[in-house]
């Protein structure tokens, strides 16, 4: 890393990460080095605004998944919004367990909802959490086949994995 962005040995900001309540920064800055040129005010804004959201613990988010301190808080609250429009009860519990649903192409965030929401046995939150989690070719295998049921849709992903195997 070092090497790569010799400026790294300047900055102060594994102090200021610790300040947020980051436990392990030199952890946080090794899976994501583009830390290093956020904003303070940037990434103390963020977390509050994802509070404000609605997510309870912004910082155990951002812990686990240090990639969420470089998307817009736009798109965030645009994600959050989508759910919604796709009826989720809750959006921000949906993200919070799944923070890689932020990651998501919108479409591929409508075709996964989409075909939970026209399942004969009601879908579910955390079916479309298994869902999204899938490869493309997997979602698109069962985008096509038009499933009824939950048990359908699992068994299209088992195959779509079998045959790319």
């Amino acid at each position: 890393m070092i090497r790569s962005s010799p400026a790294i040995l300047t900055y102060a900001i594994e102090n200021i990460l610790r300040e947020f309540g980051f436990a392990d920064p030199v952890k946080m800055i090794t899976l994501n080095p583009a830390i290093l040129g956020y904003a303070i005010d940037n990434m103390r804004g963020k977390i509050v605004d994802m509070r404000d959201l609605g997510f309870a613990d912004p910082v155990k988010m951002i812990r686990s998944s240090p990639a969420i301190l470089g998307l817009a808080i736009n798109n965030i609250r645009g994600r959050v919004a989508d759910l919604r429009e796709l009826r989720f009860t809750d959006p921000v519990k949906m993200i919070t367990s799944r923070s890689a649903i932020l990651g998501y192409a919108r479409e591929r965030l409508f075709l996964c909802g989409k075909i939970i929401k026209d399942l004969d046995d009601g879908g579910t939150d955390g079916m479309f959490r298994q869902l999204i989690g899938q490869p493309r070719a997997v979602i698109d295998a069962v985008a096509v086949t038009r499933p009824r049921t939950w048990a359908e849709v699992r068994a299209v992903m088992v195959a779509a994995k079998r045959a790319k195997l």
